[in-house]
């Protein structure tokens, strides 16, 4: 993800730490495929487990291809050489071919699902592009909008001024000009501003210097004005700030960003926030204490 999580990975938390592991899908029935139960009647379960063994060896490469070694192959797995040939080759588990590097097995099964769930990520990144686009395009219609509003009421606006001492005028100017504050109660002010001149969008820009990270807050951002959820600059110097706070690595910071997208999260610290729910520790507290055991 990391260039933005995949839906091939998923998190976990560790002592605090966010850890970023990938994934398969597994039938449920898988043992009762008719090749795995050739393979089990040969082998057994010990045939059995060191196919998916296989598997996941083949995950962590590069090209989801393994290059026949089996006495390499069967040292890694603390197994014997005959055995993994046999599973390879005997049962029709795994399918082959030849590249610059030799000959090389993959699974077939294993390919279609990481295409599929490939082709999934990416719908929904473009989803989420074509989202933004068009209520970007709309924000500047409302813009031209309210400033024609805005004329209209200025007027009114300076008649009420003049009838209040000068501590009243700067009050109101500044609650008609500002963000709202977040609301009593821990909630955000109301209002998504869309344009890139927003308080907002400009806090956005000050924080983060990295395009990608960038643009995964403001898909985040998306997400959580489609909830309900209301954003002003007051509330996303909060949320930014735990997200650099959780990490100084920019890639991971790219990596939570995302997941916080994937996982509908309310905030970049979801998991933090969770766990000190369940502790006796306030959960401000113990965010504190999660930021400095990751800052040390």
């Amino acid at each position: 993800m990391i260039t933005g999580l995949t839906t091939r990975q998923v998190a976990t938390t560790k002592g605090g730490d966010t850890i970023i592991k990938p994934y398969f899908s597994h039938d449920a029935d898988a043992r009762n495929d008719e090749k795995c139960v050739a393979l089990r009647m040969a082998h057994s379960l010990e045939g059995y487990g060191l196919y998916w063994c296989l598997i996941e060896r083949l995950m962590s490469e590069d090209d989801y291809t393994s290059v026949i070694d089996y006495n390499l192959i069967a040292y890694d797995l603390r197994c014997q050489s005959k055995l993994v040939k046999s599973v390879v080759e005997d049962f029709g588990l795994f399918a082959f071919t030849e590249d610059e590097k030799g000959k090389r097995f993959y699974s077939e099964s294993l390919m279609r699902r990481l295409q599929k769930l490939d082709e999934t990520s990416a719908k929904r990144r473009e989803a989420a592009r074509r989202r933004w686009d068009a209520e970007g395009a709309n924000a500047q219609k409302n813009e031209c909008k309210c400033n024609a509003n805005a004329q209209k009421n200025e007027c009114k606006c300076n008649a009420i001024a003049s009838k209040k001492n000068a501590d009243s005028i700067s009050k109101h100017i500044k609650s008609k000009h500002s963000t709202p504050l977040p609301p009593a109660g821990g909630g955000v002010g109301v209002g998504f501003p869309f344009d890139e001149n927003s308080p907002v969008m400009e806090r956005v820009r000050s924080m983060i210097e990295d395009d990608a990270l960038r643009e995964a807050v403001r898909n985040w951002i998306q997400c959580r004005f489609d909830d309900g959820q209301k954003i002003n600059e007051i509330a996303i110097d909060q949320h930014l700030l735990g997200l650099l706070r959780l990490s100084t690595d920019p890639k991971k910071q790219l990596e939570l960003a995302n997941l916080a997208i994937k996982m509908n999260w309310k905030t970049f610290y979801e998991p933090l926030k969770n766990k000190a729910s369940n502790n006796k520790k306030s959960p401000s507290s113990h965010s504190r204490d999660a930021y400095k055991k990751m800052e040390d």
